[in-house]
């Protein structure tokens, strides 16, 4: 089994990036500022997830007629 160093020896700095920085670099790209686009993506998704939560718990079970 093959050990690959993850810092520098000589300096001490990451040699991997860790998986918030590739998550980072996949959602924002090259540029790390917040567009109108992805503004826009999260508001549909709080909009998305508050509907779904609110349909839950307003949901009511089929009641049993005793048939």
């Amino acid at each position: 089994m093959v050990r690959v160093a993850v810092r520098c020896s000589y300096c001490g700095h990451r040699l991997h990036r860790s998986l918030w920085s590739r998550v980072k670099k996949r959602v924002f790209g090259r540029n790390p500022k917040i567009t109108p686009f992805q503004i826009v993506l999260l508001v549909v998704f709080v909009l998305l997830a508050y509907k779904i939560i609110v349909y839950l718990v307003e949901r009511k079970p089929p009641t049993y007629t005793g048939e």
